[in-house]
């Protein structure tokens, strides 16, 4: 990863080190620390502690650049021009560089930077390009006052903090990153080209947003339709384990015997395809062999198990089903006897 080595010191560096011994291309991960004893008394030295933190940083920034790459997943740094002089908004979000990670809260402008140039109106058509620029700064208690310890009353240690500074290079490109004069490494990567013409308004036409655009899960990789394993469950998506979808409704009873019930037809739809439905037949006279009965919907391939019962008979009637298909089936009443007559009844099929 790159800007790691802090050796040479960084020249805007005022406190006081023994010396940054990291260096990256050692591939070093850990620091093992020895025993002190009164025969061989060891210190612990201030280079040690930073070591242990800059290895640390190391791994976690080179895994998580190689996660996420380098660009924005939403609209973090899109230059976006208003039609102001010399001037262009940077829309609020995350963008993340070599490992790095930057959140603007809200929304700025290049003139709401502090230190910046004032850009000039070219007198020809350019094309600049806009760029951010991320660095490390150390903070002493000069600077922030509560970094020195309340209890010594002095500074024990420092802090370094992660800058940054979208800059435009007038008819130029964007310069590469690597060590400034001071020794300071600084990140670099484009955000925008800006067409300017002979006029300070820079406008939302002359502004092409140029910045990496890597959404870690996005619909190509997570999700409805990505199709990957990663979003499976033993081949089965999330949608496969939804709750049952079960329609149906409430019909008048056709059934002299029982006036004023009602009887109910629907389906349900399993996890996996399978198909639950339920229904009432017509009037079926005795000794009917053959009554077809329609399933209203048809199974979309097959029914593999239909059974039917008398819903409402006072005479015992035996009702059996046979000759099934995916569209329905035909049902039987044998009759029992004296008081044989039309019998209605319920069923329950599975199929798919």
């Amino acid at each position: 990863m790159a800007g790691e080595k802090l050796t040479p010191k960084p020249t805007a560096f005022t406190g006081d080190y023994s010396r940054f011994s990291f260096d990256p291309a050692q591939k070093y991960v850990m620091l093992l620390k020895e025993k002190s004893s009164l025969a061989r008394p060891v210190p612990l030295l201030d280079d040690e502690l930073n070591f242990m933190q800059q290895a640390l940083l190391s791994q976690l920034r080179a895994s998580f650049a190689s996660i996420t790459g380098d660009g924005s997943p939403d609209n973090g740094f899109q230059i976006v021009g208003t039609g102001a002089n010399n001037d262009f908004t940077i829309k609020a979000g995350t963008f993340r560089i070599d490992g790095w990670q930057l959140v603007l809260d809200a929304d700025t402008t290049y003139i709401g930077q502090s230190g910046e140039p004032v850009l000039n109106a070219p007198s020809v058509p350019r094309p600049d390009e806009v760029y951010l620029e991320v660095w490390t700064v150390e903070v002493n208690s000069v600077a922030v006052p509560g970094i020195k310890d309340p209890t010594l009353n002095i500074q024990t240690s420092t802090r370094l903090q992660l800058n940054w500074m979208v800059k435009v290079a007038e008819g130029l490109v964007t310069p590469a990153s690597g060590l400034d004069g001071n020794n300071v490494y600084r990140w670099r990567c484009k955000l925008a080209t800006i067409d300017r013409t002979a006029t300070a308004a820079i406008s939302a036409a002359k502004v092409t947003d140029a910045r990496p655009k890597n959404k870690v899960w996005h619909s190509g990789n997570d999700g409805d339709g990505s199709a990957l394993d990663a979003d499976t469950l033993d081949g089965k998506h999330y949608t496969d384990l939804l709750p049952v979808v079960v329609t149906g409704s409430i019909i008048a009873s056709a059934n002299s015997y029982a006036v004023g019930e009602t009887l109910s037809t629907g389906k349900a739809t399993l996890p996996g395809g399978v198909i639950l439905q339920w229904g009432v037949t017509p009037n079926i006279p005795a000794y009917t062999l053959s009554e077809p009965v329609t399933f209203d919907p048809p199974f979309p391939s097959q029914c593999f198990f239909v059974t039917a019962s008398p819903y409402y008979d006072t005479s015992g009637d035996m009702v059996s089903t046979h000759s099934v298909t995916k569209t329905g089936f035909k049902c039987a009443n044998r009759g029992n006897g004296p008081g044989d007559g039309l019998t209605i009844c319920r069923y329950f099929a599975i199929g798919y």
